[in-house]
C-alpha cells in the first residue's frame, strides 16, 4: 500500500516533475518508500504529465527509484518504490555446444 500520494492533475509537465522530485526528497528524508503518483490519462493542454514522469524515472531519478509501474486497476496512476535500484540479474555464461 502507498505510504503517500501526489495528485498531478492541473499541473503542466514541468510543474508535475518538480512536484514529484520534491516529494521524492521529502519521502526519502522521512524514511518512507512507496508513493502513488496520480498522473491521469494525459491532457494535451497541459502536456503529457505521465510521459515526463516516465522519462525522469528512467534518467534523472533512476538512481533513486527501485520500481515504477502503472497500477494494474488504474491506468491514471502509478506506484513508485523509492530506494537504490536492484542490479539487473546476470545470466550464467553459456556452455559451448558439444560437437
Amino acid at each position: 500500500m502507498p505510504e503517500d500520494e501526489i495528485d498531478l492533475h492541473g499541473m503542466t509537465s514541468d510543474e508535475a516533475a518538480e512536484a514529484v522530485e520534491r516529494r521524492i526528497d521529502d519521502l526519502m528524508i522521512a524514511g518512507l518508500k512507496i508513493l502513488r503518483v496520480i498522473h491521469g490519462g494525459g491532457n494535451p493542454s497541459y502536456g503529457n504529465v505521465k510521459r515526463i514522469i516516465d522519462r525522469k524515472v528512467r534518467s534523472e531519478w533512476s538512481n533513486r527509484i527501485q520500481l515504477y509501474k502503472v497500477e494494474p486497476d488504474n491506468a491514471g496512476s502509478s506506484i513508485m518504490i523509492l530506494g537504490k535500484p536492484r542490479p539487473a540479474p546476470t545470466k550464467a555464461p553459456r556452455k559451448p555446444a558439444k560437437k
